[in-house]
């Protein structure tokens, strides 16, 4: 048995051979995300979170499931692909990761099976961000 070379994708490459591992999804995707702040600029409802209008946030959190990438998630989940996320959360929770906790709630009602775990029950595992495709490809997230 080969195993793949490691190979370092510019974030082009990257977001183009991961939408094309998500497309040709047929079992599985699964997640783990370490990182307590993702760079989401320019995303409305996290600007609004970010300026303190966590109201005004949440109601565009709720306009983000008629995304495109919501209604593909939607369409592999009605096929049978599994979408599951462990979110590792340090102490204290920072404002970044309460405001993904609520956009979770869209994923959630989409079929995306959703676990947090706290960093120190976990710390002795090393994790780092990556996405397991069918429980064959596993791409790591280097930002």
């Amino acid at each position: 048995m080969s195993i793949p070379q490691y190979r370092k994708l510019a974030k082009e490459g990257f977001l183009k051979r991961f939408e094309e591992l998500e497309l040709g999804l047929k079992h599985s995707f699964d997640k783990i995300e370490c990182l307590q702040e993702y760079d989401e600029s320019g995303d409305e409802s996290f600007d609004a979170f970010r300026s303190g209008h966590l109201k005004k946030s949440i109601d565009l959190l709720a306009l983000d499931r008629e995304e495109d990438w919501m209604k593909r998630t939607l369409g592999l989940v009605d096929k049978g692909v599994r979408f599951r996320r462990l979110r590792v959360v340090d102490t204290p929770i920072t404002d970044y990761t309460r405001w993904e906790f609520e956009s979770y709630k869209n994923s959630s009602d989409f079929g995306e099976e959703i676990r947090a775990v706290w960093r120190k029950d976990v710390e002795h595992l090393s994790l780092s961000d990556f996405t397991i495709f069918d429980g064959k490809i596993l791409i790591e997230h280097k930002y």
